[in-house]
């Protein structure tokens, strides 16, 4: 019988990629929280901009939906990226 090669991520970095992660949406959310308040107003007081509230909610739904499209087009990281030419 054949074995399996396991695709299973190691508890470990699991763990240290959910630290990475919560870490940059705090960094986000401070950087960018004084953007996202003048947006809310925006959306509040200017009625062709009410929609904005529904943006968020649609782009996580079609992040949602699309999650197995998403995940079967990530690539092996690689370090030959760095030494692409960048002038084409």
């Amino acid at each position: 019988m054949a074995s399996v090669a396991s695709t299973k991520v190691p508890q470990r970095a699991a763990s240290s990629t959910g630290v990475f992660l919560l870490a940059a949406l705090v960094i986000c959310v401070v950087v960018f929280s004084m953007a996202h308040s003048n947006l809310v107003i925006r959306w509040n007081r200017q009625e062709e901009y009410s929609h904005g509230f529904l943006i968020p909610v649609i782009a996580a739904w079609l992040l949602w939906t699309g999650r197995d499209a998403l995940r079967a087009s990530i690539g092996r990281p690689s370090w030959v990226g760095l030494l692409r030419d960048r002038q084409s």
